[in-house]
């Protein structure tokens, strides 16, 4: 017998296709994706594949717009479109393979369009056996309606196939080119920002991280005091103040307890807005267990979704930024919860609500650092030395103390930090010696740090002081030792340049060195493919970063 011709083999393959598309008279298979035809192209593509042209789909850049103008997806939920103009190179000639079928009504399509949620699971497509797709350009319009309070829903996927895998062991000839749609950031919803640069690389943890070069320090550089940074990224300080306990608070601007972001409401009863401990960390699930987010010590975001299948411990598949090498597992066994996995096998463990639980090293998985709770507040860490911190609250709700307890026995007395609050802003912590840190915000900006004095009796010192860029949470200025940028004891005085303020790719850092002299840095900035992450591309100037010295 004769083997069969190529043409007999796709058409085979193409009936059994569309046993697993259905049917319609449109060209896809639901109401939120829809594809239109705009006419054919004029090259012949020259990769032939079982006779066919196979090469991959050519998108454009998503547009995206709104069904009502000037909807607020913070305060409603509004409808929205993204549209994306592709070329199926040669599908005009694919579809007049087949003898005796009109491309129109024909059994195989060349080109699909699928779109997938943010799980990666299937949700629609276009390109069905009866409506196929036969010419060349075309037009995918999605449709989705965004409140940012669930704007993990609106991240979802486009994939453009050609010649799409039928079911035939050996053949190789679909082509997958994917575009990614996040409507929550086209519409300018409130985003979880990069790791502040208070948040190191976890080095052998495999813990994602802020660069060094990234940030410039203000005020006492890398070490106390008071440890403050600036991203010429953009976005507001973060700093991490000498002598705030072993359970060591940091300030991230923008960061957890911010408008909007995940977990913010819960965060703000016991820590206001971008204040964090050693021992805050939480898992938020949003909306379910099968997308959620790591609020870390640093006040940063870690996100995790699509959980393996299957029970017990099930591995987050997808994680975020790209660098973030640990592991999260779902426990989907009672009672529940979560376990963080590092590369040097430490592991930290979340209960069923989401609070943190314990945490196991490597080196003695008998003894871990254990978390004990009162109602929803932490109110003992105890560690393996048989020392332990304890932790009280204020009426409201808010941070008190935080107590480091010695060893029972030892002869040496606990030491007490007392915080201070009004409303959601932290403005002083009380050392055990007496001197403290006052923090001072701008009214404009809620819970923006403008200036970090050191406080001992009736004086005080400004460690460090911020500007911001008109209309953005940027800084503008940073500098130290006087309350005014401008002031006579004014030193380390630095300006920030932004182009593209919103997502800055480019920063000029201009420090005074004199009245007379000032060293220029110029930064070139790109992002992380899933995530706000920055990555410097270039450094062009000298590089006071890093606790270095300007020609280091």
């Amino acid at each position: 017998m004769a083997a069969p011709s190529a043409q007999t083999t796709l058409l085979a393959a193409a009936l059994a296709l569309a046993a697993a598309w259905p049917a319609q008279a449109q060209l896809c298979t639901g109401s939120f994706l829809t594809y239109q035809m705009t006419g054919n192209g004029t090259q012949v593509p020259e990769t032939l594949c079982s006779g066919m042209r196979c090469e991959p789909a050519v998108p454009q850049a998503p547009v995206y717009s709104f069904d009502v103008p000037g909807c607020n997806p913070v305060s409603s939920t509004c409808g929205m479109k993204a549209t994306v103009d592709v070329e199926f190179p040669g599908s005009r000639i694919n579809c007049q393979l087949f003898p005796g079928q009109a491309c129109a009504t024909g059994t195989f399509s060349s080109g699909n369009v699928q779109l997938n949620n943010a799980a990666g699971a299937f949700v629609e497509g276009c390109g069905t056996a009866g409506a196929v797709i036969f010419q060349d350009l075309g037009r995918a319009t999605v449709s989705h309606s965004l409140s940012c309070a669930a704007a993990a829903a609106g991240k979802l996927t486009l994939l453009f196939k050609t010649c799409p895998m039928w079911p035939l062991p050996t053949f190789v000839c679909e082509k997958t080119v994917t575009v990614p749609l996040d409507f929550a950031a086209a519409a300018g919803c409130p985003a979880p920002p990069p790791p502040p640069c208070t948040e190191p690389s976890g080095a052998s943890s495999g813990a994602s991280g802020n660069a060094c070069p990234v940030c410039h320090p203000v005020g006492g550089g890398n070490g106390p005091p008071p440890a403050c940074s600036v991203s010429v990224a953009g976005g507001g300080p973060s700093c991490s103040p000498d002598g705030l306990g072993k359970a060591q608070v940091r300030y991230a601007a923008g960061g957890v307890g911010a408008d909007t972001l995940p977990g913010s409401a819960a965060w703000r009863t016991t820590l206001g807005r971008f204040w964090s401990h050693d021992f805050a960390e939480r898992i938020v699930v949003d909306p379910d267990t099968n997308h959620v987010w790591l609020l870390t010590r640093y006040g940063s975001f870690r996100e995790f979704s699509n959980p393996a299948a299957g029970t017990g411990l099930r591995l987050y598949q997808n994680r975020a930024p790209s660098d973030e090498f640990r592991k999260l597992y779902l426990v989907d066994t009672p009672p529940g919860g979560w376990e963080l996995h590092t590369l040097d096998g430490r592991k930290d463990v979340f209960g069923a609500d989401g609070r943190w639980l314990q945490t196991f090293f490597a080196a003695d998985l008998t003894h871990p650092v254990q978390a004990t709770y009162k109602g929803s507040q932490l109110t003992t860490v105890t560690f393996p030395d048989g020392r332990s911190d304890s932790f009280t609250y204020h009426a409201g709700g808010k941070l008190a103390t935080i107590t480091e307890n010695p060893v029972l026995g030892s002869g040496t007395l606990p030491r007490v930090w007392t915080f201070t609050w009004s409303g959601d802003e932290l403005t002083f912590a009380t050392r055990p010696d007496g001197t403290a840190w006052q923090f001072v915000y701008d009214p404009a900006r809620p819970g923006y740090l403008t200036r970090v004095d050191l406080v001992s009796g009736a004086q005080f010192r400004v460690m460090a002081a911020f500007e911001y860029e008109a209309g953005t949470n940027n800084v503008a200025r940073s500098w130290q030792g006087d309350p005014i940028f401008t002031g006579p004891n004014a030193t380390d005085k630095v300006t920030y340049s932004y182009t593209n303020p919103a997502l800055p790719t480019q920063t000029v850092l201009t420090r005074t060195v004199s009245a007379s002299f000032s060293e220029v840095t110029t930064y070139t900035i790109a992002r992380d493919t899933v995530s706000r992450k920055p990555k410097l591309l270039s450094v062009q100037g000298t590089c006071p970063t890093c606790g270095l010295t300007p020609t280091t």
